[in-house]
């Protein structure tokens, strides 16, 4: 995720595959993701605008891949 005025990296999430045969660890599928996790969350102006980028090697086969991207956002109310 980048910020779409600046275009500076905020946030860098990997995929990880599995590679077994039981539920949630399927061999070549994406099975989870890395998270982001700030020690000081960005701050965003309510038009600020962020860009999310999906990247896929598509030099080997991989089964299941889309893109979606989930943010917990939350108001910070400014004191006086």
């Amino acid at each position: 995720m980048y910020d779409d005025a600046t275009g500076e990296l905020i946030c860098k999430s990997e995929a990880i595959y599995g590679n077994g045969t039981e539920p949630a660890n399927e061999k070549n599928y994406i099975v989870g993701m890395t998270p982001c996790v700030f020690d000081d969350p960005p701050v965003f102006k309510k038009n600020d605008k962020v860009r999310v980028v999906s990247r896929y090697n598509a030099t080997e086969p991989h089964f299941g891949v889309m893109a979606l991207f989930l943010g917990t956002l939350s108001d910070v109310v400014e004191e006086a």
